[in-house]
């Protein structure tokens, strides 16, 4: 089924899945490689926007993981790397209500 965008100003509210006491279905997945010094409130309106593209009515089961990153120090004659945590995985489920 195609689903319409939503307009911008949709609000798309984030769901404890557990606390949901009307019928839903899973429509995608959002996943967004961020930095670590993004603000957090920035990279939530962004997956709200794409789930908004996506016709979604909420989210569900937010996440937040690091991403080790493993890169060769830039430096003459240098065999070293660094690993360590520089990027964040946030993903979310996007939802819509289903007519009871």
């Amino acid at each position: 089924m195609i689903r319409l965008p939503k307009s911008v100003d949709f609000p798309i509210p984030i769901l404890d899945k557990a606390t949901i006491n009307r019928p839903y279905k899973v429509i995608g997945l959002i996943k967004i490689d961020v930095g670590t010094r993004q603000f957090t409130a920035e990279i939530i309106e962004q997956i709200k926007s794409e789930a908004r593209k996506l016709g979604g009515d909420a989210l569900i089961d937010l996440e937040q993981q690091p991403l080790e990153s493993s890169f060769p120090i830039d430096q003459p004659s240098s065999s070293l790397f660094y690993t360590g945590h520089l990027r964040d995985l946030w993903t979310a489920k996007v939802i819509v209500w289903e007519k009871s």
